[in-house]
């Protein structure tokens, strides 16, 4: 990678190059080619380019789990240099420019906005709301996402009395036997084509979906789910990334398997609720039947019986207890309900749910453990008095922020 000892330019310069090169970096469709093609002669262009083209991705990577606007936040940190509010940084910020290479620096700046909390004005910032499309998205593997109205008019899905489901006019003419407990069979498997789908829920929305064997699965906000349009083979495999509820359609010769990361949770017919979101813990909390838990860190498969939530960490370490699992799964019937949670995790589901900004004055505030209940059909003004009237916060909300203070003692 280029040193930017060999750009030989002052700190302004170097402003005006990062912003040049981001331009291009951002604007590259746009562009002419002649232009492009002009911009691009300059070894140390083509340099920049690259190496900001990676920084992103890997920022991008990791700060989608972490709900940061990557663009946002670099805006916001030149800002305050140029007003110089942030006048150490950028001190730093040369220095380091000066000394070890464009790279360094860049990453350093990624790694300051890459926290949850950056040491400027906005270090209160707990949860960010995202840019999204408010559609359900629905995806074949190789093909463009479509709205559910342009897959309907595909002839991809289908809306019935138990939900959504995948049209299938490839194996129209394939025989099945289905008796409304067992799986979905063909008498020649081979010869059933079968292929990957994807439905994805944005944040504010949820959805019902049936799959090939007749299993149900509600799926909560912001999650992804794959899914083949026929089971075919010894397992029924599904993959998982958010929360969905699931009523499995019970057939003890081909298990159905929910797979999350490093996580494979299996059932032969059962209802229960997986919750796996980045950055966060997983939960799989069991309403009935029976669950097997294998990890990538489990030594053997973990056993969760009826009511029983397993919460499982990325080193590997779990807590299994009983639960009330009307608390896990109102989520499912439109409510907010927390028994004895702390502040954060109600704000994760509020965040996620209206896609706000959430800011904590305090800290401290996170770890206070609240009884909160709503519903989840009404708006986000009706939460956050729901909230207040609780008596230990005072809340603000407004150009789409909630802003939550203690509550000062009268």
């Amino acid at each position: 990678m280029q040193n930017i000892n060999k750009m030989d330019r002052n700190g302004n310069e170097i402003d005006k190059a990062l912003d040049e090169a981001l331009n291009v970096l951002h604007r590259k469709s746009e562009l002419a080619e002649d232009e492009l093609r002009d911009r691009m002669k300059d070894d140390v262009w083509r340099e920049l380019c690259a190496d900001l083209a990676e920084c992103e991705r890997v920022v991008t990577e990791d700060e989608c789990r972490a709900n940061h606007d990557v663009d946002k936040l670099w805006n916001q940190f030149k800002e305050q240099m140029e007003k110089g509010e942030q006048k150490r940084y950028h001190h730093i910020f040369l220095w380091v420019v000066g000394c070890t290479g464009l790279v360094a620096s860049i990453c350093l700046i990624f790694f300051l906005l890459g926290q949850t909390y950056w040491q400027s004005k906005d270090n209160d910032l707990f949860f960010a709301a995202v840019p999204q499309s408010d559609e359900v998205t629905f995806q074949v593997k190789g093909e463009s996402a479509m709205t559910l109205e342009e897959a309907v008019a595909n002839r991809r899905i289908e809306k019935t009395g138990q939900g959504w489901k995948s049209t299938d006019e490839d194996n129209a003419d394939a025989e099945k036997v289905y008796d409304g407990k067992q799986t979905v069979h063909t008498k020649e498997a081979e010869s059933v084509q079968t292929e990957w789908q994807c439905i994805s829920v944005p944040r504010g929305k949820d959805f019902t979906f049936v799959l090939a064997d007749g299993t149900k699965v509600w799926l909560n906000a912001e999650t992804t789910l794959e899914y083949p349009t026929h089971f075919v083979g010894h397992e029924r495999n599904v993959r998982l990334m958010g929360e969905a509820y699931f009523d499995v359609t019970s057939d003890k010769d081909h298990p159905f398997i929910v797979e999350t990361d490093n996580v494979k949770t299996r059932v032969l017919g059962t209802e229960f609720n997986v919750r796996k979101y980045s950055q966060e813990a997983m939960d799989i909390t069991l309403v009935d039947g029976s669950v097997e838990v294998v990890t990538d860190l489990s030594l053997k498969p973990i056993a969760i019986r009826p009511n029983e939530n397993l919460c499982l960490r990325s080193n590997g370490a779990y807590e299994l207890r009983l639960v009330d699992v009307s608390t896990y799964i109102s989520w499912k019937e439109g409510l907010f309900y927390f028994d004895d949670v702390t502040l954060d995790q109600i704000i994760y589901e509020l965040g996620r749910w209206y896609n706000v900004n959430f800011r904590i004055a305090n800290k401290n505030l996170l770890n206070y453990k609240l009884h909160f209940y709503c519903n989840r059909k009404k708006n986000i003004k009706e939460a956050i008095r729901l909230l207040e009237n609780l008596g230990h916060f005072n809340i603000r909300y407004e150009n789409n922020t909630v802003t939550i203070q203690q509550k000062e003692l009268q």
